[in-house]
């Protein structure tokens, strides 16, 4: 399955795996959304290790982060394999004024990616101070 989305105590957890189509991503954002519109403030944890984000989604990637922090995110943690990976993820999240509330985490630089994100995302353990 390319797309896994799981409930976590502090809101949810995503795993992508490429090949995603157009129409998973569609109904991932859908998911994602539908999450977001229940009362009250949670985080999530977005792993793309094993994804490329695509150029040509920026447009509803930014949208769909600029709506979960406009319905409760209070804290996001992006797992990446790579520095380049982050860069790009990092620009779309300036474009929709997440970056505020979202760290990346590079799991080929960082064994402990796992325990890092879930110390942003529950304790607001910041990992860039």
């Amino acid at each position: 399955m390319p797309i896994e989305t799981v409930p976590t105590p502090y809101g949810y957890r995503c795993v992508l795996k490429d090949p995603i189509s157009l129409e998973e991503r569609r109904l991932w954002l859908e998911q994602i959304k539908a999450h977001a519109d229940r009362p009250g403030f949670y985080g999530q944890l977005i792993d793309i290790r094993e994804t490329v984000p695509d150029p040509a989604e920026a447009p509803q990637i930014a949208e769909g982060m600029a709506y979960v922090r406009s319905h409760g995110l209070r804290r996001s943690a992006v797992v990446v394999s790579s520095a380049k990976t982050a860069l790009t993820i990092k620009q779309l999240a300036w474009q929709s004024g997440v970056l505020e509330w979202e760290r990346y985490f590079d799991a080929s630089q960082d064994p402990d990616w796992e325990q890092h994100a879930e110390g942003w995302i529950m304790q607001r353990i910041d990992p860039e101070h």
